[in-house]
């Protein structure tokens, strides 16, 4: 028999006393009891004494004759008093039997049974019978060279053991070990060649990313290619895979913390550099270059063979793509399935099987998303965007790559400006009269301003350039075409010394001309793309991959469980999934095994293993063992030198002191403490540091939610009461509430619930909007009750003084107002100094002294459509210096942009609210006390039938009442009760006057409101 002789133990073992080392593994080493110093742990109870007190000698188990003085009963039964006189003392104060001591096996759930340094020597003198297999270890399991059937307890002379942690596992070992999962020990002759037996830990998962590649730092070698699982305590240098991908700034390294990355890097995708440089086309123009373009996308109909291209698209991600709504609608059967469309990036040529286009990349679709306002022709191709959800994701390379998108609109405006160029590619007709290009074509289109669009365009087609809209193009016969539709157009911008180019617009529609097959003498228009902000990042939020807190476990439902839930042999995941996963597969786990095998040349069974009256010997002592750091935390001591692994002799006292975000959980009452103080007397300990820092929740609260909320604890049927204190443990939920009367929800919130340390929500609700409760004011000594809305606030010009109300607006937040831009427009925006606004306020005047309930604030912005010049878009929203304090007679109305309900609330008939100080006729005076009108919607058709009014406006009223001077810019809100008994108020409109009028009082037969929901995207960008 032989086998590889393994390193050898290099500690000193000459025959003398030498200086007890610091920061040393204490299992190499003996303290001799006087303090004159240590002795290798080779020499315990060898018969020769080396501590000049001789204790190294004392108490050795192969040494029968000290077995039976009665001063070693005596002390052994002082040493286990708290325990019965057969069992020993844990460190962490529990008892177990003696029998148990230093048979391989844990049975202390400290683990002080096994590594008790007399356990070591316990090993060596275990030469005639030979080495003891310790207990698998956990997370883990172990083989024994040639011996399938060996189990822990079992003895044998000489073999190799091999230790194999589950997968998401690995060892770091105090005389070394490569992490890989596996180590091996040695025992030659009955002696164990490594001291201590190695321990699974749960090792960092470096999940591959598109984005990134890693180096791991090796000490003394530098960095290296990392492996699929990480040490704990390596730092990885994240390096960003360029060309592809970069970062703007240095990405730090990433720690393994106790298995968990302290956060995991990630690099953009570069997005929008072209490569070659372009040329132009569509009508009049020339084929493209590979790669001038890598993120447009052909889109194909499937029902021919081979799949017909009929549109364009742009890739944003490497799994949507924006196009056209128009491309995939029908007029009768309205959106068209997914199962009919398929995708195709990194082509130069329109055909779907070219053999030409190398490296192309294709995919069906997932999901189609459409605005749900979107109805083609119907409603003037408004909204014509869709986003496209990829079956298969693609992968970014040279020809493949998304544009940039950046909804900053003072950057827009920069790039949207006369005489700016932006391209689009496409495989449109090649001339009005043409043929579908067969190689793909790319133009340089310049933005054209509204004003000349609209006095450009046939008078029939100006009604399709809705307020999502621009233009862009050319009158001289370079045009976009048939089969171009959905396409993006992007304008580049230098910025860090690189040029990119950001998606602006999406190929809409243009003039028809009944002659030709496309009109190449006329500008086409793009739906913005910052108008459906909310749209985009909603569908990118659906295509995204879910992923759990980092402290956490995914189950395969996608929903979420604390770490360590896996393979702990209770079900926590709903679907079981925590249970089934792949590390808790049989490979994984501790065997069970057969009976002891018949001896063998290697295996040599022990006839009788040591008395536990001798391991008893062995381990009364007098001393404490420092324990380890606790995870997440530390601690100070009384002792001068206090490494872990030490032991003292007498007593010692600990403080334990956790990280930031993690507490000491006390088991009387479960409250959380930072810090905790552990003593050990003799041996005895008075409570374990294992776990003794657990990450826990902060409750800090939105200032939305009620301060009478309740902490509730889980348990076995489900939750009972808890102390709630600024911090809470694992499994505490809390039952929230909104803070009425001035905030609410649309429904009940949930519990909050603390997962791992983390919040799996943060509740919010909304402030109390729309309601209109009755209030009593004093009128001429008289108490007169009155339902005024407490959203309507007086729009006051500061000069000349006193302050002139001039209009009316509608509070939406505390420090946002809703008003008309032409309220504030003399050619220009006038400044925000000369204006400010009053809540609350019943009487006309700035400073009535009857307005007992009023707030006031000076103006901060006014913000007005770039595009208003004087009627369409006639909408702003102010910003005030003081914000308001919500009250019975101050709270905002509210808004929803849902077209469905929109859709419910505006039907011919139904009455809206508006209010004002307005004049009482044309030659009036202005009403000194608020006035409350009741108006009903007029439908559009009848509406235009009447007046000329812009896209963005409706009608309300009755012909020939009608609002005047000073009630501009006032709010109309209809009520709705849908889902609740609360009669709730909409703004859904603003005070506006007809298309060509310099006044909202005149003879027109309705009155005119600007729509909300049609400025959705401007009103969010302030709120």
């Amino acid at each position: 028999m032989s086998f590889v002789t393994p390193p050898a133990v290099t500690r000193d073992a000459r025959n003398e006393v030498f200086p007890c080392s610091r920061g040393v593994n204490s299992l190499d080493e003996f303290r001799c009891q006087n303090g004159t110093g240590c002795v290798s742990v080779k020499h315990l109870c060898d018969g020769v004494p080396h501590c000049s007190d001789k204790s190294d000698e004392e108490f050795c188990p192969h040494r029968r004759s000290d077995l039976q003085t009665e001063d070693w009963m005596s002390h052994r039964r002082k040493r286990q008093s708290t325990c019965g006189s057969d069992q020993w003392k844990c460190l962490d104060g529990s008892c177990i039997s003696l029998d148990n001591i230093c048979n391989g096996v844990d049975d202390c759930t400290d683990r002080s049974d096994e590594t008790h340094p007399f356990c070591k020597k316990l090993l060596s003198l275990t030469k005639a019978g030979g080495c003891i297999l310790p207990s698998y270890p956990t997370h883990g399991s172990y083989e024994v060279s040639k011996l399938p059937n060996a189990r822990p307890g079992q003895a044998l002379d000489s073999f190799v053991l091999t230790v194999t942690c589950r997968r998401g596992f690995g060892i770091v070992h105090p005389d070394g070990g490569d992490g890989s999962g596996t180590q091996q020990l040695y025992c030659v002759n009955g002696e164990y060649q490594y001291q201590t037996m190695p321990r699974c830990v749960r090792f960092c998962k470096l999940n591959p990313d598109p984005s990134v590649r890693y180096t791991c730092h090796v000490p003394g070698v530098g960095f290296k290619t990392c492996k699929n699982y990480v040490a704990p305590g390596t730092l990885v240098n994240p390096i960003c895979n360029s060309p592809i991908y970069y970062t703007t700034e240095s990405l730090p390294y990433m720690k393994c913390n106790f298995g968990y990355w302290d956060y995991v890097a990630q690099c953009r995708a570069e997005c929008g550099r072209v490569t070659p440089e372009g040329t132009q086309l569509v009508i009049d123009g020339k084929p493209a270059k590979r790669g001038e373009l890598p993120w447009h996308v052909g889109i194909y109909r499937k029902i021919t063979s081979p799949y017909l291209q009929i549109c364009g698209g742009t890739l944003i991600t490497n799994n949507v793509v924006l196009s056209a709504a128009h491309c995939f609608w029908s007029d009768l059967k309205k959106k068209l399935p997914e199962s009919d469309f398929a995708v195709a990036v990194g082509k130069l040529y329109r055909d779907w099987d070219s053999e030409n286009d190398i490296g192309a990349q294709k995919s069906d679709l997932l999901e189609i998303r459409i605005p749900s306002r979107f109805q083609g022709a119907e409603a003037n191709f408004q909204e014509d965007i869709a986003a496209l959800i990829l079956k298969t994701p693609f992968v970014y390379m040279t020809y493949v790559r998304p544009v940039c998108v950046y909804y900053d609109v003072n950057f827009e405006r920069i790039q949207l400006r006369p005489g700016n160029a932006g391209k689009v590619a496409g495989w449109g007709l090649t001339s009005a009269q043409g043929t579908a290009a067969n190689l793909l074509q790319v133009i340089e289109m310049p933005f054209i301003n509204v004003d000349t669009c609209i006095n450009t365009i046939p008078q029939s087609f100006r009604e399709y350039i809705t307020g999502d809209k621009f233009c862009a193009g050319y009158t001289t016969g370079k045009a976009l075409c048939k089969g171009d539709s959905g396409g993006g157009l992007a304008f580049p911008d230098r910025g860090l010394g690189v040029d990119r180019y950001y998606l602006r617009g999406i190929v809409s529609a243009a003039p028809r001309d009944d002659q030709k097959l496309c009109n190449d003498n006329t500008y086409t228009t793009f739906t913005m793309i910052t108008k459906h902000q909310d749209f985009i990042k909603e569908a990118l939020a659906v295509s995204a991959v879910h992923r759990c807190p980092q402290y956490s476990f995914q189950c395969d439902d996608g929903s979420c469980v604390d770490q360590g839930s896996d393979c702990n042999g209770r079900q926590d995941c709903a679907d079981g999934s925590d249970e089934s996963d792949e590390l808790c597969k049989p490979g994984f786990v501790k065997p069970t095994l057969p009976p002891i095998p018949e001896p063998s040349p290697l295996a040599i069974p022990v006839t009788k293993p040591p008395s536990s009256s001798d391991l008893n010997s062995l381990l009364a002592t007098e001393s404490c063992i420092l324990p380890p750091y606790p995870d997440y935390g530390t601690y100070e001591t009384n002792i001068p030198i206090s490494d872990p692994g030490r032991i003292i002799f007498g007593s010692v006292t600990l403080i334990v002191t956790c990280q930031q975000g993690y507490g000491i959980v006390t088991l009387e009452d479960g409250a959380i403490k930072n810090s905790t103080t552990i003593h050990c007397v003799k041996g005895n300990w008075n409570q374990s540091i294992v776990n003794k820092c657990v990450r826990v929740c902060r409750l800090v609260l939105d200032s939305s939610i009620d301060s009478n909320y309740s902490c509730l604890a889980t348990a076995a049927t489900g939750f009972k009461p808890t102390q709630c204190d600024e911090y809470v443990t694992s499994g505490t939920a809390v039952s929230v509430s909104c803070k009425s009367p001035n905030y609410y929800s649309d429904r009940e919130l949930p519990h909050m619930r603390c997962i791992s340390g983390y919040w799996d929500y943060y509740p919010r609700c909304k402030a109390e909007c729309g309601r209109i409760s009755p209030k009593v004011i004093e009128t001429n000594g008289l108490p007169v009750e009155r339902t005024d809305p407490p959203w309507h606030v007086g729009i006051h010009r500061k000069f000349p003084k006193p302050y002139t109300q001039v209009c009316g607006g509608s509070i939406i937040s505390k420090d946002a107002v809703i008003s008309a831009a032409h309220c504030f427009w003399n050619m220009k925006v006038l400044p925000a100094s000369d204006y400010a606004v009053a809540a609350g306020k019943l009487h006309r005047a700035w400073n009535d002294a009857r307005d007992e309930n009023a707030q006031k604030s000076d103006v901060k912005e006014i913000n007005v459509p770039r595009r208003f010049q004087g009627s369409r878009e006639d909408i702003a929203v102010l910003i005030l210096v003081t914000p308001f304090v919500f009250s019975t007679f101050v709270s905002p109305v509210c808004l929803s942009f849902d077209y469905d309900l929109e859709n419910r609330q505006l039907q011919e008939g139904m009455l809206g609210q508006v209010s004002g100080w307005g004049r009482t006729s044309i030659n009036g005076n202005f009403s000194p006390v608020l006035k409350n009108i009741q108006m009903p919607y007029i439908s559009v058709a009848q509406c235009r039938s009447k007046i000329s009014v812009a896209d963005d406006k409706f009608c309300a009223g009755l012909q020939n009442e009608n609002l005047c001077e000073g009630d501009g810019g006032a709010g109309i809100a209809f009520p709705s009760s849908t889902g609740t008994s609360i009669q709730r108020y909409y703004l859904r409109g603003v005070v506006s006057r007809p298309s060509g009028r310099e006044t909202i009082c005149d003879d027109s037969p309705f009155n005119v409101f600007t729509y909300i929901t049609k400025h959705e995207d401007f009103i969010k960008d302030f709120i």
